[in-house]
């Protein structure tokens, strides 16, 4: 028989594993298309889905989150909560989309290639996508389906491989290559809407009980996701697509880190909604865990980044290496931050990360603003930096006091590094 200790440990490597893969899917369609369009074309390319993918949070309103949660507490009823889910979800996605390609055409005004503009309006078809998908799929953990949860959101996660494959074989039109990450998600809904069997009798949940745990959910989730891609909106709208382009490689291998960081985000929710009175010191063992995980992955990714980056993207992005070095530390607190965020939710505090999230988001805004004209991508480093790292102190202080464990209870100790050591050294033949 299998003890608990074993369980946790095959789903935190096959979490870690999908994690690891999606990322290295995602990275190596990331260095081809580069390669193949340069700066400018990287910056066009990034360009045109960012309002698309702010649009996609926004308008999902949590509903991944609130669905995960309330299979959680009722898995029996999963297939009735999921249908209710998606279709809301559905509903708000079509809103969202028409309003993501008004806003689209409209940010990018100023943007040189027509071309780009209109890769902005087919792109803004995943707005009504995502909310779908995420729905599907999350639930997925909550009833014990987690080799389905992993392969199918590495499947959703890697929509960019569509795209680098029209720029290995030249097609590299930029209407193209948005119809092709469409189409990638629309395939993907159909398979996905397979896994759940058709729902009879009442509903599970309300759209009111979603929308009363997800929207607050969206909130926190939604500044913490700006925070991570205003950045970006703001650079491109004070400097121009090239320096875009440059900096959007330089936080793509800061966050190299993430698909670590997050493997213990992922497994804190479900974990912790089971675990009842126990959970202040479990939130606190989670947390120095993901601290270690984050602090080894920094390190790494900082010493390796002026060898790795010139010679996977080329010399045209050597400038992104001093910006993705002094980017490494501050993006691998964003994953503590999640892990953080899960265990206020799983207590019941979906207010606070929203609340901080949001005077994160303002303070960020406010430095960018200032910051990029003088310092062009280093002030986006800077404000980026010091925004981050305020939300992660304001939303750790917020679980020490409501968990009721003292703050120095989330400082690693070596009994951590040994504990993880162990985690990770295959198991004894039992």
């Amino acid at each position: 028989m299998v003890d608990s200790t074993e369980s946790i440990r095959r789903l935190a490597f096959t979490t870690l594993a999908a994690n690891l893969l999606t990322a290295a899917i995602g990275f190596a369609a990331g260095v081809v298309i580069s390669r193949g369009l340069g700066p400018t074309g990287r910056g066009d390319l990034a360009a045109f889905q960012l309002v698309p993918t702010v649009a996609a949070l926004i308008f999902a309103f949590g509903l991944p989150h609130a669905a995960t949660y309330f299979t959680a507490h009722e898995p029996a009823r999963a297939a009735s909560t999921v249908r209710v889910a998606a279709r809301f979800a559905l509903m708000t996605g079509l809103v969202g989309a028409l309003a993501a390609a008004a806003a689209g055409w409209w940010y990018l005004t100023s943007t040189a290639d027509e071309s780009v503009r209109t890769a902005g309006l087919v792109q803004a078809a995943i707005v009504a996508l995502m909310p779908v998908l995420g729905v599907l799929i999350h639930p997925l953990r909550s009833i014990g389906r987690n080799s389905s949860w992993n392969v199918l959101r590495v499947v959703l996660d890697s929509s960019l491989v569509a795209a680098a494959v029209l720029v290995v074989i030249g097609q590299t039109s930029y209407v193209r290559l948005a119809v092709a990450q469409v189409a990638w998600l629309l395939v993907l809904a159909v398979v996905a809407r397979s896994f759940w069997p058709r729902a009879g009798g009442d509903d599970a949940v309300t759209t009111r009980q979603l929308i009363g745990f997800g929207f607050p959910t969206m909130m926190a989730t939604l500044p913490y996701f700006l925070n991570f891609k205003v950045d970006q909106l703001i650079l491109l709208a004070i400097t121009n697509n090239r320096e875009l382009g440059v900096y959007a490689v330089a936080v793509t291998w800061s966050t190299a880190s993430m698909p670590i960081t997050t493997t213990v985000a992922h497994l804190t929710l479900p974990r912790l909604v089971a675990k009842g009175a126990d959970r202040g010191s479990s939130s606190a063992r989670l947390f120095r865990v993901s601290v270690l995980l984050a602090a080894l992955c920094a390190v790494a990714l900082a010493a390796t980044a002026p060898v790795v980056i010139p010679l996977l993207y080329g010399s045209d992005f050597s400038a992104a290496v001093p910006l993705s070095m002094a980017l490494c530390a501050a993006t691998a607190i964003l994953g503590v931050t999640t892990t953080v965020e899960e265990a206020l939710r799983a207590a019941g505090d979906v207010n606070s990360p929203a609340r901080i999230q949001l005077i994160g988001l303002a303070f960020n805004v406010a430095a960018l603003t200032v910051l990029v004209p003088a310092l062009s991508a280093w002030g986006a480093v800077v404000a980026s930096a010091v925004a981050y790292v305020a939300v992660f102190v304001a939303v750790t202080a917020r679980l020490a006091r409501i968990s009721r464990v003292p703050l120095k209870d989330f400082v690693p100790t070596w009994a951590d590094v040994v504990a993880l050591v162990a985690l990770v050294r295959p198991a004894r033949a039992r």
